[in-house]
């Protein structure tokens, strides 16, 4: 007894010397203030409050206060002050606390503490009443019940054990409604999930809860986001702990663990985790306890809200009373995880929270990484005669047949049904047959449904099967020659016999263009190859091939046969002709004719006028046939060489991609360790799909490329479609010796680019770093461009954001929504080691990609972090660091133009406030300039577009005065208060308690005015300090200490105890957690 008196007394002296000290300031602050400073009242009450402030954190810090003091007057009329203590609570608040005189009887019981303060005549007395350390006092746990009326067994052996180790448990049905949960999780630190009590409403009430979740429910795994299907049981009694560094297994080394007195239902999660969940032990080979942290991403790619916890025991059979010490120490161990984070004082809740203490060093956060290591299928030959990328149409009684040309020529008995024909598409009405016969077997895209992909008309049939493939296959798209001479220009033949090369030698002619009239009869000798850079016009005339001889014609325009003409009309000979059309939108038109050989074109191919092919042929579009016949050579159809689609691993979080067209892998990559992926630079892409996990509002792309050419623009890594859409459409590219980046935002296009510094043949790094403090493009390590633009991928570009697929190598600046279809600019030449981050790069961490190595962990200088521990943290980014200083001690001080400002919207904040009625806001902060001509912007809670009728609260300095500017239901309330105090540090509290509106400097009430209806605030907006949010105009100048955000209005004596100058010199740190019950009594 006398220990905890002698402590008490100690207590006492400090707190008045304290609040003798607190008057003394306060009285300096304002002409208010010295007003109040002539009431000896304002003595008396300060002296009381913070005598009762002082040993309620006493009592609080204590567990054996109890056996330590005994219930009655614990201080009498000492120095001006006395201190009772009383077990119970002032029911009828009649002033009397009704007690039953034992503090140690009864360890649940509820306590009062009473405090009278004496000045100068005055007196002036407050109370106190809180739960104890011990039996419910600590952090308040929301238990999931089937009755809160009338509790299981289980239950019951589950609340009291929270109960007893110090938790304050509050009960909610399982079936409750949306607004009860809401109402009680705004109560709570934590939800505690039993095995007994899920059910769907559960999940479908906690998915997106903003508070701590600890679940030992198997069947709410996948709405906790830690997997993405329910977990599964299995019997037994021990878990093998596979990380003891986590807190919520501290004091555990690695190993087994018996968490059960004997063979129990535990939990195996069985399915995928979520890609940010640590998983922190095992039962046999599968993961037995998860945790996510707070904006980890979950299984279904979401954001988590706060954090969760699924506990390795669960099942409705599980019983609790069979879980020992251990297992019970994983249980509090995570409650106290989830529940660490949240804050209140009283019934406010701490919603955001800055203190402008610069964050720990941390490596960048990895999002993706397609290191393109990978092993694909192997090129397969397919005996496909007829291969089209998308339509086949054959009308007027076309048709498709097969031969051998190793039996002679076609026809007669050489004529068979055997021909295989495939499209790649599965889009419906592709594949149309009219009145004509496939005279085989037919083959449309993976996916594709074959009733609305194929129609036959007119009796039309498909003598053979009609299939899906098993995977959709590209040919190999045609190439110019290499090694050519130079071109000697147009080439016209205008009847006559010519001939070209010469028997038993190769010859290379390369024209600009050729055209053939007048029947000419041109013979080719020898093994010829023919580079056209433009266009063949066969008009009237035949090309002839002498007997051993060879042709190989390449084009890069349409070639176009007409009028019965013909190019290697022998359909015995098909594997002595091969025509090329290189680009991929031109075409090979027959109108009438004949042509044996393999046909490769990038184009459309028609057919017209009773045209007939012999042999085989590719089209990376269409194949036409109006009037005409195909008649595949089985003995050249092997000759076909496919690259199977295969998958390119993102090594981060399974966002895989797919490839298309021609794709080579295990290609040497940018160091001798690694390998890339060689893209044909016309067919050859990746596409990974959209995920609402790289809806990113900052962050950085890296990646390697070499360019064989550089020749006009060239896709790398984009995610775009044709116009702005949402914002946040995204372009990494090369355009001739140049690499650039373009990032948009929903009304405006930033362009970045970087000398001609590129190479061919050569690898180069490139950086793109995005969001909060600016785009920055660095290539092989040197920044290049820079650009004020502070949108990224997600909402942060002001709009929605960017959905669009990822695709590697082609640029999609003509394609429509949510889709690659229409891609352009392919790149020929090799990618590796793609990585996206959901954090800045800094030139170091770059420098150290480039040398192979892994970014260091670094702290950002342009962070300014939410530490409130409630939902997703609201961080605020600095616009321009370098005209910030971070202050040793804690703070930043602004010494010229920027804004401090959040990326994205913060919703938490004003859907909390607008749900509770109610708001506190606090600034520690100390000003620097006053009259510098204009308003300054402490800090606002506005639109992304600024507009002047969505702000939901704009503290302003008007040169020395405040301006306080608040919304409500209809309309907004603006103050304007008393002087400032310039150069000297001041906490500055508004307080919105539904009714009436208040202003508190230092502690100090400077106005109470109504508020005009309770507040309601827009979602869409975001938090700035130093400036007008989103304008950057009206700067501040000076110091920011605090700035925390609540969901209720914070009284008189809270407000003194933890945010006055004295308070904020005890620390930088949010209030300790503490529930309390302030009563005034004159």
């Amino acid at each position: 007894m006398r220990r905890g008196v002698a402590l008490l007394l100690v207590l006492v002296l400090l707190a008045v010397g304290s609040s003798m000290a607190l008057s003394f300031i306060a009285a300096q602050s304002t002409t208010l203030a010295i007003s109040q400073n002539l009431q000896r009242k304002a003595q008396a009450r300060a002296n009381a409050e913070l005598l009762l402030f002082a040993v309620s954190r006493y009592l609080e810090a204590q567990t054996d206060w109890r056996t330590a003091l005994t219930e009655g007057d614990l201080i009498t009329s000492h120095n001006g002050v006395s201190l009772t203590l009383a077990d119970g609570l002032d029911t009828d608040d009649d002033g009397t606390v009704e007690s039953d005189g034992d503090l140690n009887d009864d360890l649940a019981d509820p306590v009062t503490l009473t405090a009278t303060a004496f000045f100068d005549g005055v007196e002036h007395t407050v109370s106190r009443a809180f739960w104890p350390a011990v039996g419910g006092g600590g952090p308040a746990i929301l238990m999931i019940v089937g009755d809160d009326s009338s509790l299981t067994a289980q239950e019951s052996l589950r609340h009291n054990f929270l109960y007893n180790h110090g938790y304050n448990v509050l009960l909610l049905n399982a079936s409750a409604s949306t607004t009860d949960y809401n109402n009680a999780i705004s109560e709570a630190e934590a939800v505690y999930v039993p095995a007994t009590a899920h059910t769907p409403s559960v999940g479908n009430r906690l998915d997106d809860c903003l508070i701590g979740i600890v679940s030992e429910a198997s069947g709410y795994t996948d709405n906790l986001g830690l997997a993405s299907s329910d977990s599964v049981t299995s019997s037994g009694t021990t878990i093998t702990i596979t990380d003891a560094s986590h807190p919520i297994l501290g004091g555990y080394s690695t190993g087994p663990l018996q968490i059960t007195g004997s063979s129990a239902s535990l939990v195996r999660h069985a399915s995928t985790s979520g890609s940010d969940a640590a998983s922190l032990a095992s039962l046999g080979a599968q993961t037995a306890l998860l945790a996510l942290e707070t904006a980890g991403i979950r299984a279904d790619s979401s954001v988590s809200p706060a954090r969760r916890v699924a506990l390795p025991w669960g099942a409705a059979s599980f019983d609790f009373a069979e879980l020992n010490a251990d297992g019970r120490t994983i249980l509090t161990q995570s409650i106290d995880w989830v529940a660490s984070g949240a804050s209140r004082i009283g019934n406010a809740r701490l919603l955001a929270f800055y203190n402008f203490i610069q964050g720990d060093p941390i490596p960048p956060q990895l999002l993706a990484h397609w290191s393109m290591d990978d092993t694909p299928p192997a090129t397969t030959e397919v005996g496909f005669g007829v291969l089209a990328r998308d339509s086949i149409k054959l009308w007027n009684g076309s048709s498709v047949d097969s031969y051998q040309s190793t039996l002679g020529s076609y026809g007669g008995s050489n004529i068979g049904a055997q021909a295989n024909l495939a499209t790649n598409t599965t889009e419906n009405n592709k594949v149309e047959v009219s009145g004509g016969t496939i005279n085989g077997n037919l083959s449309i895209g993976l996916g594709g449904t074959i009733n609305n992909v194929v129609k036959l008309y007119n009796g039309a049939a498909v003598t053979g099967t009609t299939e899906i493939l098993l995977s959709n296959n590209e040919v190999a798209p045609p190439a110019d020659h290499a090694g050519m001479p130079g071109h000697t220009g147009n080439r016209t033949d205008n009847g006559g016999n010519v001939s070209l090369g010469t028997d038993g030698h190769a010859t290379d002619y390369h024209f600009n263009q050729w055209v053939i009239n007048n029947g000419t009869q041109v013979t080719i000798h020898g093994d010829v190859r023919i580079q056209l850079n433009n266009k063949l016009d066969l008009n009237d005339g035949d090309i002839i091939l002498a007997p051993d001889a060879t042709l190989h014609l390449a084009a890069r325009h349409n070639i176009t046969v007409n009028n019965g003409s013909s190019i290697n009309a022998d359909s015995a000979r098909t594997g002595a002709f091969v025509l090329d059309i290189t680009t991929s939108n031109r075409s090979l038109t027959l109108n009438g004719g004949v042509v044996a050989g393999t046909l490769r074109v990038g184009g459309d191919i028609t057919l017209n006028n009773n045209a007939a092919v012999y042999g085989k042929l590719s089209t990376n579009d269409d194949l036409i046939v109006n009037n005409g016949s195909i008649h595949i050579d089985l003995d050249r159809v092997s000759d076909i060489v496919t690259y199977p689609p295969f998958d390119v691993a993102d090594e981060r979080a399974s966002r895989d991609g797919r490839t298309s067209g021609v794709v080579l892998a295990e290609q040497p990559g940018f160091d001798t360790d690694s390998t890339s992926l060689a893209l044909d630079g016309s067919t050859g892409v990746v596409e990974v799909p959209h995920d609402n996990a790289f809806m990113i509002d900052r962050g950085a792309i890296s990646l390697w490329f070499r360019a064989e050419n550089l020749s006009g623009k060239q896709g790398l890594l984009t995610k775009d479609s044709k116009d702005r859409d949402n914002g946040g459409h995204l372009s990494i590219y090369t355009d001739g010796s140049r690499v650039k980046a373009t990032i948009e935002s929903r009304n405006s296009t930033y362009n970045l680019q970087s000398g001609n510094n590129l190479s061919p043949s050569t690898w180069h790094h490139v950086t793109f770093v995005f969001g909060s403090g600016g785009a920055q493009l660095y290539l092989d390590g040197n920044l290049v461009d820079t650009d004020l633009h502070n949108g990224g991928i997600g909402s942060s570009s002001g709009g929605t954001g960017n959905e669009e697929p990822w695709l590697i190598g082609a640029m999609q600046e003509l394609t429509g929504n949510r889709t690659t279809s229409g891609w352009n600019h392919p790149f020929e030449g090799r990618i590796d080691d793609i990585r996206v981050y959901r954090t800045r790069l800094s030139p170091t961490q770059i420098a150290d990609i480039l040398s192979g190595n892994e970014p260091a962990a670094e702290a950002d200088p342009t962070l300014v972090e939410d530490r409130s521990g409630y939902g997703i943290p609201a961080h605020l980014y600095i616009k321009d660091p370098d005209r910030v200083s971070w202050l040793p001690d804690g703070g930043v001080e602004i010494h010229n133009n920027t804004s401090i400002e959040s990326p994205s919207m913060i919703s938490k904040v004003s859907q909390a406030v607008t749900a509770a009625g109610q708001f506190s806001l606090v600034i520690d902060y100390e000003p620097g300039v006053l009259n510098q001509g204009s308003d300054q912007d402490i800090l606002s809670y506005q639109s992304f577009a600024g507009a002047s009728n969505q702000e939901n609260i704009e503290i302003e300095q008007r040169r020395d005065r405040y301006n306080v500017k608040t919304k409500r239901a209809s309309g907004y309330r603006q103050v304007l208060t008393s002087s400032i105090v310039n150069g000297a540090r001041q906490v500055l509290v508004v307080t919105h308690d539904g009714t009436n509106l208040k202003f508190y400097v230092d502690g100090t009430l400077e106005f109470t005015t109504s508020a005009g209806g309770a507040p309601v605030w827009y979602d869409q907006g975001g938090i700035g300090l130093g400036a007008e949010a989103y304008k950057y105009n009206e700067p501040f100048r000076g110091k920011l200490f605090r700035v925390a955000f609540y969901d209720g209005a914070l009284s008189e004596q809270e407000i003194i105890g933890n945010y006055t100058t004295q308070t904020s010199e005890a620390g930088l740190g949010p209030p300790r957690p503490a529930r309390w019950d302030w009563n005034e009594r004159n």
